[in-house]
């Protein structure tokens, strides 16, 4: 940064010079720095004579024989301290500090404005309020003449209720026999359904009988109609001796896998089960995140699906 050196002063105490002042422009920043040939067992600061007045600058710090002072201002704080001229400096000690305290003007504070005074706002007054009042009838306001006869009209008659009429149910249909079918147990339940009316209410029960009762040993037709699609028996493991030629790619061709097992699962789709050995590297590690973890025989294998040479999640 550019500094340009603005003045010199002789630093004084006890009426013998003891240093210099070397103030200097750093930028915005007005620099402060003295260096004092004085060996000295109290606190001393660095005042500033301006005028009458004098202004501490700050504590001059020891080094051995000689004391050091570096300090920087903005013009700012400059002019709330009161340095405007610099006509001499000199050194304190702590009681000359606590004198030019006790000799400073004291700083009377200007009074705070008042505060705005609010006014409250009229309070609306109701438009019923404001209205005159009618005036009073004629046989009141002459008292002796008879105020005319007042009309009265005839109140209407009341309405008759007619008594509500409860809604008729509709008759329910009964179900025509499916075509070509031969009659079977459940349609015999079906058929034997028989809605009545109930004595009290006009509600509709529906009763059905209870379902008939297969008794065993059953046969093929019965157990055709409990489960019409019965569950394919799963394959059984068989082991593999080459599972890499069940891949299209040419780096899982060439992998070796030890005592896998594989069984059919659909007409284009293999499962393949590789072994889990604690201690040995899985040798499918790329298609890790495909497998789902299985125990066959006692054993912890990982199991893939693939599907014309691809593996399937």
């Amino acid at each position: 940064m550019h500094e340009h050196l603005v003045n010199e002063y002789a630093i004084t105490f006890k009426s013998q010079t003891v240093g210099t002042l070397t103030v200097s422009q750093r930028g915005l920043m007005t620099h402060f720095s003295c260096t004092c040939t004085l060996s000295w067992s109290e606190v001393l600061r660095l005042a500033i004579q301006v005028g009458q007045q004098r202004i501490p600058l700050g504590v001059l710090v020891p080094d051995g024989n000689t004391l050091h002072l570096s300090k920087s201002f903005s013009k700012h704080a400059l002019h709330q301290k009161g340095i405007t001229t610099i006509d001499a400096c000199t050194l304190i000690t702590s009681t000359e500090l606590l004198d030019l305290g006790s000799a400073r003007p004291q700083v009377i504070e200007a009074p705070a404005p008042p505060r705005p005074v609010v006014v409250p706002a009229p309070t609306p007054i109701p438009i019923l309020e404001s209205l005159p009042e009618p005036p009073p009838p004629v046989g009141d306001a002459h008292p002796g003449v008879p105020s005319p006869p007042q009309m009265t009209e005839p109140e209407p008659p009341e309405p008759t209720l007619e008594p509500e009429l409860e809604p008729t149910p509709d008759p329910i249909p009964e179900p025509a026999p499916p075509a070509n079918l031969a009659p079977s147990p459940e349609w015999e339940f079906i058929q034997d359904f028989v809605p009545t009316q109930g004595t009290d209410t006009a509600e509709t029960i529906h009763i059905f009988p209870e379902p008939p009762v297969i008794s065993p040993p059953y046969t093929d037709a019965d157990l055709d109609d409990i489960h019409p699609y019965p569950k394919q028996a799963e394959s059984p493991w068989t082991p593999h001796p080459n599972p890499g030629v069940l891949f299209q790619d040419s780096e899982l061709n060439k992998i070796e896998i030890k005592d896998a097992l594989s069984r059919p699962c659909g007409e284009t789709c293999i499962e393949l089960a590789v072994p889990l050995r604690e201690g040995e590297p899985f040798p499918l590690m790329q298609l890790f995140s495909l497998g789902e973890a299985c125990a066959i025989d006692g054993k912890a294998y990982l199991v893939f699906r693939i599907e014309d040479g691809n593996p399937v999640k």
